[in-house]
């Protein structure tokens, strides 16, 4: 079927080639198109198949009306809806969003960078991986728009949106504590991102702050890339310790997710045993028995915010740097 352009429906109606556009990009009552002539061209180009060819226009603009994001990991829950989120802030503004994994290398992410600046994107949203300073130095000299989502850099300035980590891991630890659970033990990734540092830090400022004793060995840490083995051997090193814990924070849905299944194999009782809550929330955790406490981040808050912040500094050319920390919610299970 042939391709039909804005010259034939103009043709057709007896218009100009600049009134169908201006109907079609929704733009015929601020330049006085009457609403016959804009119903007219609209039916006809349903009739017809029109479809817009975003590419040329993009050419004429200097603007391919994409975005590029680049998440960790698309099938972990926290990053797809994330992902699903910009996607409809994005295309309130009719732009569309290319969605990529860097799997937390810093490798794949630079190489992800450079293969949708390649394809023409007009800004990027990032979570990057610690490693990442660099590409983000070199994003800044480039002047390409772009937001962090996640975890920052604190050296280096830069859009960013995420939440208050060490906030949040506090009002887990006084809620353990006001339930009577003195002895926390904190399942976590080595202080490497930001966000992670964060939550590190905050486990130990609220345990001073709760008057409560910190264990060296209450603090276990995991590897990215052996997440499940690591979460069942610190499990079990807790468990054998002489003065085990009574409760374990985990320091993402990922972790948590693994923590429970390995408990739940070793036959240990929640809460009876051990009482336990996750930072971020998954679907797993409220279809579990019992029902797991957890630190909810405001996901749609954190992707509306970051694709606002990226579609302003593409509007207005602009660079103005804009850090955005939101605040967290504990939500009280069963666990």
């Amino acid at each position: 079927m042939k391709k039909v352009g804005l010259e034939e429906i103009a043709k057709q109606l007896g218009v100009s080639k600049t009134t169908v556009s201006l109907v079609l990009n929704n733009k015929a009552k601020e330049n006085r198109i009457s609403d016959e002539i804009m119903k007219k061209v609209k039916k006809l180009a349903e009739e017809l198949n029109y479809t817009p060819n975003h590419f040329a226009r993009g050419l004429r603009k200097g603007t391919t009306n994409t975005v590029g994001l680049i998440i960790g990991d698309i099938s972990n829950p926290f990053f797809s809806r994330i992902a699903r989120y910009i996607e409809d802030e994005a295309a309130k503004e009719d732009y569309h969003v290319i969605v990529a994994s860097s799997d937390e290398k810093k490798e794949k992410t630079e190489q992800l960078i450079h293969i949708l600046l390649d394809k023409k994107v007009d800004g990027l949203i990032i979570t990057p991986n610690y490693q990442n300073s660099e590409i983000v130095l070199w994003l800044k000299k480039q002047e390409v728009p772009f937001v962090l989502v996640d975890r920052y850099f604190p050296k280096i300035k830069t859009n960013y949106v995420g939440v208050d980590n060490g906030a949040g891991i506090s009002s887990a630890i006084t809620h353990l504590y006001e339930q009577g659970y003195e002895k926390i033990a904190l399942i976590t990734y080595h202080p490497l991102m930001s966000n992670i540092k964060e939550r590190i830090n905050g486990f130990r400022e609220a345990l001073k702050k709760n008057n409560l004793r910190l264990h060296n060995q209450y603090i276990q840490e995991v590897s990215y890339t052996s997440t499940e083995d690591d979460v069942k051997l610190a499990i079990d090193q807790l468990l054998a310790l002489t003065n085990p814990p009574r409760a374990i924070l985990f320091a993402t849905n990922k972790i948590g997710l693994y923590g429970m299944e390995h408990l739940n194999a070793r036959n240990v009782r929640i809460p009876q045993d051990i009482s336990v809550i996750s930072f971020d929330d998954d679907p797993a955790f409220r279809l579990s028995y019992p029902p797991v406490t957890v630190i909810e981040q405001p996901l749609k808050e954190i992707a509306t915010d970051a694709a606002r912040l990226l579609l302003e500094q593409m509007k207005t050319k602009k660079i103005k740097y804009e850090e955005i920390v939101k605040p967290v919610n504990l939500i009280i299970r069963k666990s």
